[in-house]
């Protein structure tokens, strides 16, 4: 891999990594949303650090180019994560149905008391 390639690799991977520990202090994100989005930051760094890697990959995945294992993987990473963003909000629709639930039983309550 060309030096001004992985140069460039490394700092936007850099960048990266710093951006999201900037932004997930400032907003209070969730520790474990923090903890994936690092992992991924971390991720990409570690490939642009050690290119060989990549060419590693596409070889146990049985891959032509590397590029294409490189969106292979992330892709694949990118369903995990969707995946468990949506099984978390499919989680959260039903405390809150069920929270609406406990709230309409104690208004009932509290109209029959008065």
């Amino acid at each position: 891999m060309n030096l001004g390639l992985q140069l460039s690799l490394l700092s936007g991977a850099g960048i990266t990594l710093i951006f999201i520990i900037f932004v997930s202090n400032h907003i209070k994100m969730n520790i474990r949303y923090t903890v994936v989005w690092i992992t991924w930051a971390g991720i990409i760094l570690i490939l642009s650090i050690f290119p060989i890697l990549i060419d590693k990959i596409a070889k146990v995945l049985s891959i032509s180019t590397p590029v294409n294992a490189i969106f292979l993987v992330f892709i694949f990473l990118s369903y995990l994560m969707n995946y468990y963003l949506f099984f978390k909000v499919s989680q959260q629709n039903e405390q809150i149905k069920s929270l609406t639930y406990e709230l309409a039983k104690l208004r009932k309550e509290n109209d029959e008391k008065e």
